[in-house]
């Protein structure tokens, strides 16, 4: 995984959208805590 890791975000959706597992593993570590601020509602204020 570590070379998939190592890929731009571009390439990454890229081979996750074909599903390539690796590649979608290594966006989710990439965007863990982005996913979780948007989940729990902090990453901005209401619109």
């Amino acid at each position: 995984m570590d070379s998939v890791s190592k890929l731009d975000n571009r390439a990454l959706v890229s081979r996750a959208s074909a599903g390539d597992y690796e590649a979608w593993a290594a966006l989710t570590d990439r965007y863990t805590g982005l996913l979780w601020s948007v989940a729990r509602g902090d990453a901005t204020e209401p619109r």
